[in-house]
């Protein structure tokens, strides 16, 4: 909501703050499930190092998937959010509603390379 109704200088900061932690939290997932997959007691075939790599995989190609999916459901569906519902000026939120929608689109179709809070990251700011 900010982003389009804010100035830049005026976001600046809390942008810096977001995209940092989008990427700590994805990064720090992919540390915890290695450990916690390594540690825990599973088939001899799940032991291999490339399962557990396919499956980590598996797991982040799904989630950005989801997640665009869930984008778009909030701006086009029954379940939209009060962050763009409540942006007044019409061309601001025909704006954000777009940019939603192609960063949405974007997760959906490039899920299988979306691997890192980085990758995040930077389709947020293409379409910013």
């Amino acid at each position: 909501n900010a982003y389009v109704t804010e100035s830049p200088l005026k976001i600046e900061k809390f942008v810096e703050w977001i995209s940092e932690t989008i990427e700590g939290i994805i990064d720090l997932f992919k540390k915890k499930f290695v450990k916690f997959y390594e540690e825990s007691e599973i088939d001899i075939v799940s032991k291999e190092k490339e399962y557990m790599e396919w499956y980590l995989d598996r797991i982040l190609s799904d989630t950005a998937g989801s997640a665009g999916l869930e984008i778009i459901r909030r701006v086009v569906g029954d379940s939209k959010v009060i962050e763009v519902t409540n942006v007044t000026d019409i061309e601001k939120r025909l704006k954000l509603e777009r940019m939603l929608i192609f960063i949405g689109k974007e997760m959906i179709l490039n899920r299988e390379k979306i691997k890192t809070g980085k990758d995040y990251v930077e389709i947020f700011g293409t379409y910013s």
